[in-house]
């Protein structure tokens, strides 16, 4: 599928893995993944990294190190940070709620983590997402079969909460995959959102930490962080809460 070319920076990457070694032996980065379309732009670049630097430093080091030994100008738009360590509802907030002012994008509370909920039945089950802004929260539901892994219904329920919250875009769970990072397991997640009849590739990622239906829809909130700061937002949702669930209630 043919990208935008405002999407991608004009560099051909030949050698992604040479790339992706570059990235990970900068201080501070436990692993990185280089995503490109069929001809070599760069579209994204995912990078787990600890906590041991602040992330302004890595994203930097990161610039630099592509810039002088790659000749690839990325830009901090295309670089998804996730924190091993941190709390990933902060790794994802600001991009739904504090988009670039040059968006023309009216700035609304942060969205943020509320609840998930799995229900096992004889056939299968279900998982339901709850995400918040302000007072307002938004559910969404998937099932999964008997013998598979609720991890792509918890991204599926995900998308369907951040949905109540944007009028302009639908997402579609393209994939969810579980892969080693070092001596941890992360799990990758492939979101296809369609804006005014244009698909967009978006890819997150998250460390494998509680269990794995939380960490994928940490996966995708990555995926779609800084997309859905875009978007125009709605006006209400359905359901109106009392007091804040706290995620470290968990």
């Amino acid at each position: 599928m043919p990208g935008n070319p405002d999407d991608y920076s004009d560099e051909i990457v030949t050698d992604p893995k040479a790339v992706e070694r570059a990235v990970n032996s900068l201080p501070g980065v436990v692993s990185s993944r280089l995503v490109t379309n069929r001809a070599g732009n760069v579209l994204e670049l995912h990078v787990v990294a600890s906590t041991d630097r602040g992330s302004r430093d890595i994203l930097r080091d990161i610039e630099s190190t592509l810039d002088s030994g790659f000749g690839i100008q990325i830009t901090r738009d295309q670089i998804n940070l996730a924190s091993m360590d941190g709390d990933p509802a902060d790794e994802w907030g600001a991009g739904s709620s504090e988009p670039s002012p040059s968006k023309g994008t009216v700035s609304m509370p942060r969205i943020r983590f509320v609840n998930l909920r799995t229900n096992l039945t004889a056939d299968g089950g279900d998982v339901q997402v709850t995400l918040g802004r302000g007072r307002h929260q938004g559910i969404g539901q998937s099932s999964f079969v008997l013998g598979s892994t609720p991890a792509l219904a918890a991204s599926e329920a995900t998308l369907r909460a951040m949905e109540r919250f944007y009028e302009d875009a639908s997402f579609r769970v393209a994939s969810v995959d579980v892969r080693p990072v070092g001596s941890h397991e992360g799990v990758f997640v492939h979101i296809e959102a369609n804006r005014r009849g244009r698909v967009v590739p978006l890819l997150g990622s998250a460390i494998v930490q509680r269990d794995l239906a939380l960490s994928t829809l940490f996966a995708t909130l990555d995926a779609i962080n800084r997309f859905v700061g875009r978007l125009r937002p709605a006006e209400a949702v359905e359901w109106v809460v009392g007091p804040d669930t706290e995620l470290d209630s968990l």
